[in-house]
């Protein structure tokens, strides 16, 4: 069995030959391919390096003295030579540093699946690594909170991504607002760390979670901020789990009482939002949790709940 290789450098793809009685792998240096044998069966187009072919070749001649058969790197303008320094010899290199060694099986070729180490084909692999390719990257990752309804969970995560509409967002995407400022407070522009840590509702409401949380207040100007603070809270897992929830719902009622400010004929109370949160919080998260908290140990301890 003989065989010659086929390299175009310039798109690093081999052109394999499969002979009647040979395997011919030819180098190419022109636009052009030519083929010393009249005869052939079949040609395959490989998009990288040429490692899988050569070792295909290779089994089927028997596994027998694989290096000392006629491998040969010859160049398409010239019939016959030896292999000269340079490229060539670098390749004829790579390509012994690569079969080295190499003991081939007798079984049939097959198909194998390298994206799980297991060999076995997975939808999951396949989706997990188009998500890699596609979608965006963030350094944090997406928090979510199986105690509150999914519109909450959305809602927080476009909070995390600056993607609500608020009205320097909205200036941003070209919209004309007449006052950009905060519609609650109206100190300063409405932007997303204004709305929901820096306004001075925000600012009570939030002194008032945690005073009923029994955990330190901190300024906050922003959700970078918020999530370091938020992180050093020592509570047991699932227990801070629950109160993240009662943060993305102090979130969610704060964005409903803005948007209430602005289209509701009627005025919203400020008195009576904490209140809101905190028996919206208590019907959402004990609807989704085992156990069976009472209200009255919600409103008093709830940091001492068993989860």
């Amino acid at each position: 069995m003989k065989m010659e290789i086929l390299l175009d450098p310039t798109s690093n793809k081999l052109m394999v030959g499969d002979l009647c009685d040979s395997l011919r792998i030819k180098l190419v240096t022109t636009g052009k391919k030519r083929w010393c044998d009249s005869i052939r069966i079949k040609l395959v187009l490989v998009t990288h390096w040429f490692t899988l072919i050569v070792l295909s070749a290779l089994r089927r001649s028997d596994n027998e003295n694989m290096l000392s058969r006629s491998l040969r790197i010859r160049r398409i303008l010239k019939d016959g030579g030896e292999v000269r320094g340079g490229s060539e010899s670098s390749q004829l290199s790579l390509l012994q540093e690569y079969i080295e060694g190499t003991i081939l099986s007798s079984l049939e070729d097959r198909w194998v699946w390298d994206l799980n180490g297991e060999g076995v084909f997975c939808v999951k692999d396949v989706r997990n690594l188009l998500d890699d390719v596609f979608l965006p990257k963030s350094p944090i990752a997406t928090r979510w909170i199986k105690y509150v309804p999914i519109k909450l969970n959305v809602f927080a995560w476009k909070v995390h991504l600056n993607r609500l509409p608020t009205r320097v967002n909205l200036q941003h995407r070209g919209v004309l607002v007449s006052d950009p400022s905060c519609p609650i407070c109206h100190s300063e522009d409405e932007d997303l760390a204004h709305l929901f840590f820096r306004c001075s509702l925000v600012t009570d409401i939030v002194r008032l979670v945690c005073r009923w949380w029994n955990i330190a207040w901190a300024s906050i100007d922003s959700y970078s901020n918020w999530l370091h603070w938020f992180n050093a809270i020592r509570l047991s897992p699932k227990v801070k789990d629950l109160l993240e929830g009662v943060f993305y719902i102090t979130w969610w009622s704060i964005w409903r009482f803005r948007n209430q400010v602005l289209f509701s004929s009627l005025v919203p109370r400020k008195d009576v939002l904490f209140d809101d949160i905190v028996s919206r919080s208590f019907t959402w998260c004990r609807s989704r949790c085992k156990s069976n908290f009472s209200w009255v140990s919600w409103l008093q301890h709830p940091y001492l709940i068993s989860l």
